[in-house]
């Protein structure tokens, strides 16, 4: 008698736990996706569909339909019993829907023609966000023997992604067989079976299956071309896709939730609007108008705004980060924080995204910071159900510009009571690459308050590390609108664009550097901004980059609150002088 579990026996329990974990794990990770069709139900079962209909697209609002055919008779509602209850597995998930209405028209006629059929998008939401609209098409039917090359085809000017066909089987009553759909080309996409033969009705090579193509663009209209040949019928529908989609804004307005980000090459990835600073609460929670430099040692709140494009409602953590500046930041993705040092998490909040106006959530983060300095702020939304679109890396830039989920705002933490940063702000210039690279720095000063650059009114000095600058002045010293101080390892900027180019810095070297601004006599306006980036071997998008906010004021400028009370003191006192003469005057001139 043996008692206990084998060594076989214990082999298949292991086995069979690693399968049902990752069995689970991939269910976790897949989602269900429902496309809800445009619902036709306003027009009966084979009754006439008019140009310029207008329909429901649930979850979205008004469709109109308007098409350029002249074909008898017009096209009708139909609704193809095989084409309901269907389902697709596409990229790990799965897209199901209930009914399928659709579109139907006929060519009666032995001869081929082309019209055109628009889906208009009226809906107050605006356009269809890519990824969110899908086109349904079956029954495309095609010819080879004995006329060759006599195909229905449907062209499509976007860009689409063909999920699949949906089986609607043979049916033995009507005797019809259905064929693969072939999808080719991308803006324009064509739509055809993908069969050759006689082309008998009721043959799989005269109708399609039930193709499902989703839309990868921004949609207002979207307008199918039409190539019907005689005796051949078809169908078509749109419908809008069950999807949770959170976001924030990289660079307004460029940045329109795609993923990558749209924006154009070298756009700063560290400037969002989505995070804002208050030295105090806003009312009601809203969001802040304007931007703050939070101050060092004090309660600020960090108010960051996340949104949803999509139209089922989105759940996740929403995190911020800080660290200190960097213009090569680094990124643990395993540890999901920064890997840079000194750095921490600010705050995390599990929220909810609406689906409906305003379709966004406010989160606020109280956060003291325990310096002054430059600091970059990052905000990620992590969620199982809206998963980053690429898997994170060490290059914090390319993490923002992939995933819609990520965004980054630089920020200037200022000492309390002061109006201008201290001499000597420093922050570090990190190769993000494992390798020898040479780095460019371009130094912008063109945001100056009222378009006129901080250089016309003040000065602004480089310091680098004498290990830094060495290795720069033996590889070249090469710049652009600056000069050198050799002794003092400093540059000078000469104008509101330099560049200082050439910089052989080893794999992972972070080397400090310090920024000096100085205000002439003469006074500068009072808003300022200042831009760094880095770019890696001459690379277009820059590897990141640190911006600068500060505000300069004078003693002559803005009075104190002690010398408003001494004006207002003054301008009193004198009135009252005034009056008492007057008055006594006035008694005088009474008494004779």
């Amino acid at each position: 008698m043996q008692s206990g579990i084998n060594k076989g026996t214990t082999t298949r329990l292991i086995l069979m736990t690693i399968i049902l974990f990752s069995v689970v794990w991939s269910l976790a990770e897949a989602q269900n996706y429902g496309i809800m069709w445009l619902d036709m139900s306003t027009v009966p079962i084979d009754g006439t569909v008019p140009s310029g209909s207008v329909f429901n697209l649930p979850g979205y609002g008004n469709v109109m339909i308007t098409y350029t055919s002249t074909l008898t008779p017009l096209p009708w509602h139909g609704q193809y019993p095989d084409a309901q209850n269907g389902w697709l597995p596409y990229g790990g998930h799965t897209y199901s829907w209930t009914t399928f209405d659709h579109l139907s028209q006929t060519n009666f006629t032995f001869s081929e023609v082309t019209y055109t059929v628009t889906y208009t998008f009226q809906g107050s939401i605006g356009p269809v966000p890519s990824g969110m609209l899908a086109l349904g098409v079956y029954g495309l039917g095609r010819i080879n023997e004995p006329d060759p090359d006599l195909i229905s085809t449907i062209t499509v000017y976007n860009n689409g992604t063909h999920i699949g066909d949906w089986d609607l089987l043979y049916n033995a009553i009507s005797g019809k067989d259905f064929g693969p759909t072939s999808v080719t080309g991308n803006n324009p996409f064509v739509l055809q079976n993908s069969l050759t033969g006689s082309g008998q009705p009721g043959a799989p090579e005269f109708n399609t299956d039930l193709a499902v193509i989703l839309i990868d663009d921004n949609v207002n209209t979207l307008t199918l071309n039409v190539n019907h040949i005689g005796q051949d019928g078809f169908g078509f529908n749109v419908g809008l896709v069950d999807t949770l989609d959170a976001w924030m804004q990289d660079v307004d307005p460029c940045d329109n939730g795609n993923e990558p980000d749209p924006c154009p090459t070298g756009t700063y990835m560290w400037v969002s609007e989505d995070i804002r600073i208050t030295h105090y609460p806003t009312v009601g929670g809203v969001f802040p108008s304007q931007h703050e430099n939070p101050t060092a040692y004090e309660n600020n709140y960090v108010y960051v705004k996340l949104r949803n494009r999509g139209n089922v409602p989105v759940t996740g953590d929403l995190k911020v980060y800080w660290a200190d500046a960097s213009s090569g930041l680094s990124w643990n993705a395993t540890a999901e924080t920064f890997a840079t040092s000194p750095s921490g998490l600010i705050g995390s909040q599990l929220v909810t995204v609406p689906e409906t106006a305003p379709r966004e959530v406010i989160a606020m983060f109280p956060w003291t910071p325990s310096a002054a300095g430059h600091v970059c702020a990052l905000a990620r939304f992590v969620s199982n159900a809206d998963p980053m679109a690429q898997d994170e890396i060490a290059d914090v830039r390319l993490n923002t510009w992939r995933n819609n989920n990520i965004v980054w705002k630089n920020l200037l933490v200022v000492y309390p009571c002061l109006a201008a940063p201290p001499d000597g702000d420093v922050f570090l210039v990190r190769n993000v690459k494992p390798s020898i690279t040479i780095i460019d720095l371009e130094l912008n000063a063109m945001g100056g308050g009222g378009g006129v650059p901080f250089t016309d009114s003040g000065t602004v000095e480089v310091a680098l590390t004498q290990e830094m600058f060495d290795n720069w002045m033996g590889a070249g010293a090469q710049g652009e609108g600056i000069t050198v101080d050799p002794v003092t390892a400093t540059i000078l900027l000469t104008g509101p664009m330099a560049r200082i180019q050439g910089i052989p810095m080893a794999g992972d070297e972070a080397q400090p550097v310090e920024m000096f601004f100085a205000l002439n006599e003469d006074g500068a306006p009072a808003c300022q901004r200042f831009v760094v980036s880095q770019y890696s071997d001459g690379q277009a998008d820059p590897d990141g980059g640190v911006t600068f906010e500060f505000r300069y004021t004078t003693e002559s400028e803005i009075p104190t609150l002690t010398e408003w009370g001494i004006i207002i003191f003054t301008v009193l006192l004198l009135g009252w002088m005034a009056w008492a003469i007057v008055r006594r005057r006035n008694k005088a001139t009474v008494g004779f």
